[in-house]
């Protein structure tokens, strides 16, 4: 399954720095690979919601300061987070209109 595959990036993701890690934009190419594959609608939909909770759980995993020295603006973090979500979701929805038939 490709659910498993997304609970694999997101493992690997938090083992590297968290929302910081090299593979969290590996997250957001997997609803992509699932268009040109052409899988259906209810699937993409459901690895978006996946891997938008997923992210989510990563960006607030690594609010919680390890240190006093390591305390991050909130805001910056919502931001990014927002950001990163509404980048997928478009990206997504586009991906998915002018996918090859």
């Amino acid at each position: 399954q490709r659910s498993s595959d997304l609970l694999a990036v997101f493992w690997l993701a938090q083992l590297t720095s968290g929302a910081n890690s090299p593979f969290v934009p590996v997250f957001f190419i997997l609803p992509a690979l699932a268009i040109f594959l052409r899988e259906g609608f209810v699937r993409v939909v459901w690895y978006v919601i996946l891997i938008s909770v997923l992210f989510s759980v990563g960006v607030l995993q690594d609010a919680r300061p390890s240190s006093k020295e390591d305390v991050d603006d909130p805001r910056r973090r919502i931001a990014y987070w927002f950001v990163s979500i509404a980048c997928f979701v478009l990206a997504t929805f586009v991906g998915y209109v002018t996918r090859p038939r």
